[in-house]
């Protein structure tokens, strides 16, 4: 790969279009990439009963796709600070993803080389998802960006119309601890879902002799570690499988942990936007730990999907060190709400 520097660079540049055909094997290849094993993304019939067109990429499979685009473009130095998607439709086998990349600004701040860049994903001329990448670039002089900081983490807010039940979800984070440690087959598979060939993934020279000293996560897989065993993945923790719904998950004797946040009277949830920050690397071996701070719910609100409440949770991520290796911020829609139960929001 070639390696850019910032002084190479200038706003309004245009990146190389790159086009990816999505097919069954896409979302096969997604679903093991990610460790997402909810039915939305591999069980058409289902997943066509709650609303959607079929089975459909989750955001993380796109975190991964313009990871791999801002690096096929900047190189393996560069070190991501951050990124932000915007989740506007599905994409669904059969489907040509055309993504689309400039670059908004470049700037310089007291450590380091700035880049910010837009994406877009177009399906047959249809905005279906956008992202903004900030990048660190090498230059001349520093060869290697440093890590950068976090933000701070924002604060909780409770709106009146918060339903009772999740009132207490916001002030009670949830700690989840990895069940696997992070291991290179994970993130091969990883780089295979999106063909990323950014070399500080791969066992080999180039990854031995960079700053790391070795192998390294995609900063953008930072989602998939803590996420729990495939067999305990879905909407109905207690029977994951939907095809199944008297089976209980394997092995039954481990607590089946909560990855998300139940919201009364709703029974579908679909992700909207997220935003990620990216800190310490995450190396094979590794136990990464997730806390869990749902800090906002909004009033019922009316989509496409019908009605429903806009979730905001933070996700803080560490290694077995205590370092932070990032914080995603992610809104999700819940919905699938009966007559009955839209009615008793409407009047509460």
């Amino acid at each position: 790969m070639e390696e850019r520097h910032s002084e190479q660079v200038a706003t309004g540049e245009k990146l190389p279009v790159l086009n990816f055909p999505v097919t069954w094997k896409t979302l096969v290849m997604h679903v093991v990439g990610t460790r997402d094993f909810m039915p939305y993304h591999h069980n058409s019939a289902f997943s066509k009963a709650t609303g959607s067109r079929d089975a459909f990429l989750n955001t993380m499979f796109y975190q991964g796709l313009f990871g791999r685009q801002a690096t096929d473009w900047a190189g393996p130095r560069a070190v991501f600070r951050s990124m932000t998607l915007d989740m506007r439709s599905e994409v669904c086998p059969g489907d040509l993803i055309v993504s689309q990349g400039s670059v908004k600004r470049v700037w310089q701040s007291e450590e380091d080389s700035l880049v910010e860049l837009e994406f877009e994903i177009q399906v047959e001329g249809s905005v279906v998802t956008t992202s903004t990448v900030v990048l660190a670039l090498p230059t001349e002089d520093q060869p290697d960006p440093t890590m950068g900081q976090l933000s701070e983490v924002p604060e909780v807010v409770i709106d009146p119309s918060t339903p009772d039940a999740l009132r207490e979800a916001l002030s009670k984070p949830i700690v989840r601890v990895s069940e696997y440690v992070v291991s290179e087959a994970q993130i091969m598979y990883w780089c295979e879902m999106v063909q990323d060939p950014n070399p500080l993934y791969i066992d080999g020279h180039y990854a031995r002799e960079s700053r790391y000293g070795g192998v390294i996560a995609p900063p953008t897989s930072i989602k998939i570690w803590c996420l729990p065993r495939a067999t305990q993945n879905g909407p109905n923790v207690s029977a994951p499988d939907v095809d199944l719904p008297d089976q209980a998950p394997w092995p039954n004797e481990l607590e089946v942990p909560a990855i998300g946040v139940a919201v009364p009277g709703t029974t579908e949830v679909i992700a909207a936007k997220s935003h990620a920050e990216f800190g310490a690397p995450i190396r094979p071996g590794d136990t990464i730990t997730s806390t869990t701070q749902v800090i906002k719910c909004s009033a019922l609100k009316q989509t496409r999907l019908g009605y429903g409440y806009f979730v905001t949770r933070v996700d803080q991520f560490h290694n077995q060190e205590q370092a932070e290796v990032g914080r995603v911020t992610t809104s999700t829609f819940h919905y699938g709400m009966s007559d009955e139960a839209v009615a008793l929001a409407q009047n509460s």
